[in-house]
């Protein structure tokens, strides 16, 4: 499927990420509690076969809770993946080396706004616009974040200097639900009008100072306003 998936980005002239788990709950070798083990001949092995293999430019890693960086031995692939890795000179990865959260990594990870970051370290808000990441049969309309809410979310994000990873999920046929396809028609539709203030934009010049009006993104010297509350229109900045 990873290869697929790649083959399709590159056709389009997109670059595909990956997410890569690094501790399998029923592998053999955890499940008996081989840690080191299982951590250099297994985790360390598949790493390197699949960013040899698909070069991603961008890695999540994940499931790295249960154990620190040095029971994962994170140090030596982080060397092998940032000087001898076919993706070594473009590569970024999160932060989820094994108890290093917020501390280490080429960019935050943060989810349905669990990590309170700001414009000091690429950070990024991961999360999917229902309450799950994957499709849930479970969730019904009201569950899923409106066009509204969706778009605040996305000022509010980069307001903050971060970058937003809005997550998908296809049911098991690979069809993309209908109300996730509109919610992406629609941030697509006003991104067609005011993407300047988002693409390539940085955090608020006024950061961390917030109004109650909206949010503020900025390129260059030009400011952007984003006014989530119409009442207010008619503010002043002080």
């Amino acid at each position: 499927v990873i290869g697929e998936l790649n083959e399709a980005g590159t056709a389009k002239g997109l670059k595909m990420g990956i997410y890569y788990s690094i501790y399998e709950w029923r592998n053999p070798l955890y499940i008996k509690g081989e840690l080191e083990k299982y951590a250099l001949e297994f985790f360390h092995s598949k790493f390197k076969e699949v960013v040899s293999k698909y070069k991603p430019p961008v890695i999540f890693l994940d499931g790295e809770w249960e154990h620190t960086y040095k029971t994962w031995h994170s140090e030596e692939l982080a060397n092998w993946l940032y000087t001898e890795s076919p993706v070594r000179d473009e590569v970024v990865v999160n932060d989820r080396w094994g108890g290093t959260r917020s501390q280490y990594g080429d960019y935050y990870s943060s989810e349905y706004g669990g990590g309170d970051y700001s414009p000091g370290h690429p950070w990024q808000e991961d999360r999917g616009i229902g309450k799950s990441y994957g499709y849930n049969r479970n969730e019904d309309a009201w569950d899923y974040n409106s066009r509204g809410e969706l778009l605040n979310l996305l000022s509010t994000i980069c307001s903050n200097g971060g970058n937003l990873l809005l997550d998908i999920g296809p049911r098991a046929d690979g069809h993309i639900p209908p109300i996730m396809q509109e919610r992406l028609l629609q941030i697509g539709e006003w991104l067609s009008v005011n993407g300047e203030a988002i693409y390539g934009s940085s955090a608020s010049p006024f950061w961390p100072r917030k109004f109650e009006w909206g949010v503020c993104t900025s390129k260059g010297h030009t400011i952007y306003l984003h006014l989530f509350d119409q009442s207010l229109a008619n503010l002043k900045i002080q």
